[in-house]
């Protein structure tokens, strides 16, 4: 055979051929496998990715939820705090106002009462000062009366007893 550099064909033929079954066989037992083992692989993490985007959009849904009944609740509380409020100083005022009619009450009874021993009072001063006026009266009368008499005594004394 005269080829130059001694180059065997066949050989070269035999080595592409032995290339050609081995990249083959590797593409089919290998490749492909691993392949679809990796798009599997893809797959399985882009749902996980999708279910974990999805579960994040329902608990900001959630959060977002949570955080419209916290201000409502807010607002209920702040309500009901307003309205009780309201009603504590009803109630406030209406004990002030059966406090102030008791204490009326209680004044007007005194006063009342008050006038009416202030009358027992003048009344019994009215009388002590009858009862002096006629007892200083009776005194002087009877002091009177007696000096009279001891005035003619004195009188009949000095007289000799003649009048």
């Amino acid at each position: 055979m005269g080829l130059p550099l001694n180059i065997d064909w066949q050989q070269i033929l035999l080595h592409l051929f032995n290339f050609v079954l081995l990249a083959g066989g590797l593409y089919f037992l290998l490749y492909k496998p691993v392949k679809k083992f990796m798009d599997e692989r893809t797959e399985y993490y882009r749902k996980l990715d999708d279910e974990a985007k999805a579960k994040l959009k329902n608990a900001e849904e959630v959060h977002a939820e949570y955080d419209a009944l916290l201000c409502n609740a807010e607002k209920e509380i702040a309500a009901k705090k307003a309205e009780s409020m309201k009603a504590s100083e009803e109630e406030s005022a209406a004990t002030v106002a059966k406090a102030k009619a008791q204490a009326e009450s209680i004044v007007l009874s005194a006063r009342k009462s008050a006038e009416k021993e202030r009358e027992e009072i003048l009344e019994s001063a009215r009388t002590e000062i009858v009862d002096m006026a006629a007892k200083a009266t009776e005194k002087l009368l009877r002091e009177q009366s007696e000096g009279f008499a001891y005035d003619a005594f004195l009188d009949a004394a000095e007289n000799g007893g003649q009048k």
